[in-house]
């Protein structure tokens, strides 16, 4: 089997209804948008995920080590904030050791 190198990129995807931040991995030294454009899969795939409602942002719908998301339904995509304050995060609300 042959390993592709990829970069881990914390990104905030925001659907018609709900706001998905999660860890998105992508070729070195490519853009996301290139990245996202050039997928040939109806779906992209995310670690360590969190789902939010967009009409209640505190409302966590739920949570998950892996999503698909729809590229159709993605409406803005976007890096997210940097990941150790991303993990700082996660620590203070008891989701992460």
């Amino acid at each position: 089997m042959v390993k592709v190198e990829k970069s881990e990129v914390h990104v905030l995807i925001y659907t018609a209804t709900h706001k998905i931040e999660g860890t998105y991995f992508m070729h070195p030294g490519s853009r996301l948008i290139d990245d996202l454009n050039g997928h040939l899969k109806r779906f992209i795939p995310l670690r360590e995920v969190s789902v939010t409602n967009l009409r209640d942002e505190t409302q966590v719908l739920f949570k998950s080590d892996f999503v698909a998301v729809n590229v159709e339904e993605i409406t803005l995509f976007s890096p997210g904030p940097d990941r150790e304050l991303r993990r700082e995060k996660r620590v203070a609300l008891g989701i992460s050791k």
